[in-house]
């Protein structure tokens, strides 16, 4: 596994983020 920095962190929050809009548009839509 890759090193995890406070960067590498960050990032993978915003992806999860988006992930979690995306699938609750799918819900919706």
């Amino acid at each position: 596994m890759k090193k995890l920095t406070k960067k590498n962190l960050q990032q993978l929050c915003e992806t999860m983020v988006i992930l979690s809009e995306v699938e609750q548009r799918n819900y919706v839509g």
